[in-house]
């Protein structure tokens, strides 16, 4: 059988994405998506908490998000769980998670028009 990997995001941007270029020449940006999650504590009080989501988004898609998004932009993100092998600056070889996109919904409308990236 084969799984399943697919997740969808809709948050608000903490940073203004950044155009950037791959060892390949490919462009990509980061988008860092807080969503909000509650939870009832031992007193029966709701307390809610951020929770931040790492993001990659390739190609055309990361040129179109770094053009048009900013710092708290609303965004619904469709794509899958990735996991990947990071060096850190001291030499050591890390595990990282990070979601990437395949679709990004632009809901935050701007100069009266709504956009989309992929």
């Amino acid at each position: 059988m084969n799984g399943l990997n697919k997740v969808f995001i809709a948050g608000h941007l903490g940073v203004t994405p950044e155009l950037k270029w791959s060892k390949n020449s490919k462009p990509f940006c980061y988008l860092k998506v807080a969503t909000q999650k509650s939870r009832k504590n031992e007193n029966d009080e709701f307390i809610q908490s951020t929770q931040w989501h790492s993001i990659t988004v390739w190609g055309k898609k990361a040129e179109t998000c770094c053009s048009y998004l900013q710092t708290g932009s609303a965004v619904a993100i469709e794509g899958t769980i990735d996991n990947y092998q990071a060096t850190s600056a001291t030499g050591e070889s890390l595990w990282r998670t990070g979601i990437t996109a395949h679709q990004v919904h632009f809901l935050s409308r701007s100069n009266a028009q709504q956009k989309e990236a992929g």
